[in-house]
């Protein structure tokens, strides 16, 4: 059970981590998370950072309210800034946001296999909001049609007296 206090107290990228973390295949496919509110090289801020089993990076932006057309544009962004990013970046990151883990140990306590040989190969992009607007739906059909590398999610917590409950449905 989650701690009502720590709950209330985490912005929505802090929660939405934490839940990957409890359970890793709250967007769909199980992920390990690399890192939260990860700074890139231009000042941007990728929400969460993770890998699923291929080793893909899973770029995840968490809109606040629902999503814009400059939300798809900012994880468009995030996730060009990742594609650069080599395998011992990856690991940099993983270390400096979970100093005490193993990332070989992470990967396969999240994911139930060991590391794959090549990390970062392809970046999944993902908008986790209350919803869309009209440009934002627009543009993430439109990617996840033409690349397929594009999800969108609707992502709710509810917190009562004793427990915090989470819901997600694919929008895209």
């Amino acid at each position: 059970m989650t701690d009502i206090a720590d709950a209330t107290s985490r912005t929505r990228d802090e929660s939405l981590a934490y839940f990957l973390e409890a359970e890793a295949t709250l967007l769909g496919d199980a992920l390990m998370v690399v890192g939260q509110s990860v700074l890139t090289s231009d000042g941007d801020v990728v929400d969460v950072l993770a890998l699923d089993e291929r080793g893909d990076a899973q770029v995840i932006t968490v809109g606040h309210g629902i999503a814009s057309a400059e939300t798809i544009g900012s994880v468009i962004g995030q996730g060009a800034w990742v594609d650069e990013l080599t395998e011992r970046e990856i690991r940099s990151i993983f270390a400096s946001h979970r100093p005490e883990a193993s990332f070989e140990k992470a990967f396969e306590a999240a994911l139930g296999i060991p590391v794959p040989a090549a990390i970062n190969a392809r970046q999944v992009l993902n908008v986790v909001a209350a919803g869309l607007d009209d440009g934002a739906e627009r543009g993430a059909r439109y990617l996840a049609a033409s690349t397929g590398r594009l999800s969108a999610f609707a992502f709710q917590e509810f917190v009562d007296e004793d427990s915090t409950y989470v819901m997600t449905h694919r929008l895209v």
